[in-house]
């Protein structure tokens, strides 16, 4: 008897795992591409005829087809692609972007394979504004929900460090940083800047220079690449 309910629970908690999916997190710096693997393809099937890719996010009221019975089914879809092994490519990624992609394999009986794939893609944008002597660094996240997982640092040097001597300000999924030129001109890696994004443990940064400053000559007074 004891077997049978051992045996009976362990199946339980394999449906359930099976039914949970897998989801993961990718986040890219606005402009970029981002290639989303076809982990629910577990079937190799010609054209990815059975595979179908759907997107919902913050923006959306409700969720769309991206990709179904072997073409791409949203209007947009001079920047999306699915390569031969089923995965979802964006190309030049924007705000709107942000939102999660489930990735759906169904048989040929018209039946789901395999338990759904999200996943979560945050979007990173970095601004810069100038005014006479005054630069402000802006890193902001488009979440892929209407809640902000997301910790933003700005980093000076590409240093482990917070900048102590600029100032910064914080804000829900983002951080600015202000600082004045000849704080910066005098020093000599001054240009390069990180912004780091974390969350859950996960971690990526995004390396950013700012542009060339120049005197009332029109010299450069920073050598920014």
């Amino acid at each position: 008897m004891w077997s049978k309910m051992i045996s009976l629970m362990l199946l339980m908690l394999q449906f359930t795992a099976a039914a949970a999916g897998q989801d993961s997190f990718f986040v890219v710096r606005r402009g970029d591409d981002v290639t989303l693997p076809s982990d629910c393809v577990q079937l190799k099937l010609e054209k990815c005829d059975k595979t179908t890719w759907l997107f919902d996010g913050p923006r959306r009221a409700a969720a769309v087809t991206l990709f179904e019975d072997g073409k791409i089914k949203e209007t947009k879809s001079d920047r999306l692609s699915v390569t031969e092994n089923c995965s979802l490519v964006l190309k030049k990624v924007t705000d709107e972007d942000a939102g999660f992609y489930t990735c759906r394999q169904f048989n040929t009986s018209g039946h789901q394979q395999e338990p759904d794939y999200r996943f979560f893609l945050s979007v990173v944008t970095i601004t810069e504004q100038k005014n006479k002597d005054e630069v402000m660094l802006s890193c902001s996240v488009s979440s892929d929900s209407n809640i902000c997982r997301h910790t933003v640092k700005w980093l000076y040097e590409d240093k482990d460090q917070d900048i102590r001597d600029l100032k910064t300000s914080q804000s829900d999924c983002s951080e600015t940083l202000t600082f004045t030129t000849p704080h910066v001109s005098t020093s000599k890696s001054s240009d390069l800047f990180t912004c780091r994004v974390e969350r859950e443990g996960s971690m990526k940064e995004f390396n950013f220079r700012i542009s060339p400053l120049t005197d009332e000559t029109g010299q450069d007074i920073m050598n920014c690449l």
